[in-house]
């Protein structure tokens, strides 16, 4: 605020007329409008770049904030992936358990029933063999018993006919 009308008065005081006074006052109000524009330029200036900072500082908060929602939601999300994919592999696995003990006792019933096959063949062949055995040593101890009583009638007639050849030489 400027007190135009004292400033005036002043002047006068001091030996000026009223044209020299109007004059100064012009001078000095334009001077006071130039400084005032050049402030209010530099203020304006200041106060827009405070503004864009202030809109720029809060478009990176809200940036900040979106990104970090985001990033949870993310997060929360890949959990969720995680954890299902977790289960499903946890019932894979426990699927692939239960097919690897039923194909192994499966297995072992198969060995089993072989062993037992192979046990009843064995006895099977084992029983043959014995047959065949008996057989041959029976044929043997026949034919052998056959030889010998042949043998041993051949041996009493020789043994008759060489006493009856000497009882007549």
């Amino acid at each position: 605020y400027v007190d135009t009308m004292h400033i005036y008065n002043q002047l006068k005081k001091l030996g000026f007329n009223n044209g020299q006074s109007d004059l100064i006052l012009q001078l000095i109000n334009e001077n006071l409008t130039h400084q005032l524009n050049k402030m209010n330029e530099k203020f304006t200036t200041s106060m827009e770049m405070e503004n864009e900072s202030y809109l720029f500082e809060a478009a990176q908060s809200e940036l900040r904030i979106e990104i970090n929602t985001s990033r949870e939601l993310d997060l929360h999300t890949l959990e969720n992936e995680k954890n299902s994919l977790d289960l499903l592999l946890r019932e894979e696995s426990e699927e692939l358990n239960k097919f690897m003990i039923v194909s192994k006792n499966d297995t072992q019933v198969l060995i089993n029933d072989q062993n037992s096959e192979n046990t009843l063949m064995q006895k099977g062949i084992k029983m043959k063999i014995k047959d065949l055995d008996n057989k041959i040593s029976t044929n043997i101890n026949s034919d052998i018993k056959s030889d010998i009583e042949s043998l041993r009638w051949q041996t009493t007639r020789s043994g008759l006919f060489a006493i009856l050849v000497l009882v007549f030489s």
